[in-house]
């Protein structure tokens, strides 16, 4: 699997969203909605972290928080 950095630039807001959409498939009974979403919210989660770890953006400049 590739992941191509500039396609979509998550921010964290995407893991909550498929959280609550995981919910809610889950809460229908819809099992293959639900896992979906969970893939979803794990690559999410990579991305970020491999965005925070080598300073990429969002993380990369000092107007997010950045005091060093």
């Amino acid at each position: 699997m590739v992941w191509d950095v500039d396609a979509s630039i998550g921010d964290g807001n995407q893991i909550c969203r498929h959280l609550i959409d995981f919910e809610e498939a889950y809460m229908r009974g819809n099992k293959e909605e639900a896992v979906y979403h969970l893939c979803a919210v794990a690559w999410r989660s990579d991305e970020l972290l491999e965005r925070f770890m080598t300073s990429m953006e969002p993380f990369g400049t000092a107007s997010h928080g950045e005091s060093r």
